[in-house]
């Protein structure tokens, strides 16, 4: 048999290991985040070298063509040509900005191509509608 403090002092090393395996899973959970980070930062530069002028891109949401780019050093600015061909708008903004390059195949939908509804949704809808004039009729003939 152990002396009480040996025996107390198992159990503390227990308790303590116990409370080491959040924060071990945690040190995990923070540099598989950070290696991700590394990943998609050199997913962007990727997709940040291969604009040429003509590329239609998106800058947080204002979606444009790519007239001119700049490179100043390490700095890289686009000048972004918006509107349409009679009324157009030039910005100039760091290629860091840009989200994304502008599929207008993936933005509207092809309506040619496009599945037609399934008639029972039809047929609910047009259900409701009838319900909900029949509603406002006897809320008229009460009054």
């Amino acid at each position: 048999m152990l002396p009480y403090r040996m025996n107390n002092l198992l159990n503390m090393s227990w308790e303590i290991s116990l409370a080491l395996i959040p924060i071990a899973l945690l040190f995990v959970m923070i540099m598989a985040r950070g290696s991700q980070r590394k990943r998609m930062m050199a997913e962007h530069e990727k997709m940040l070298d291969s604009l040429r002028p003509g590329t239609e891109v998106n800058v947080g949401g204002i979606i444009g063509t790519i007239k001119k780019i700049k490179q100043d050093g390490q700095f890289r600015s686009i000048l972004l040509q918006t509107g349409d061909d009679k009324n157009p708008s030039t910005l100039l903004v760091d290629a860091r900005a840009i989200v994304g390059i502008f599929n207008p195949q993936q933005a509207v939908p092809d309506v040619q191509n496009h599945e037609q509804p399934d008639p029972r949704i039809k047929e609910v809808y047009d259900r409701l509608e009838a319900e909900e004039r029949a509603e406002e009729g006897k809320k008229g003939k009460k009054k």
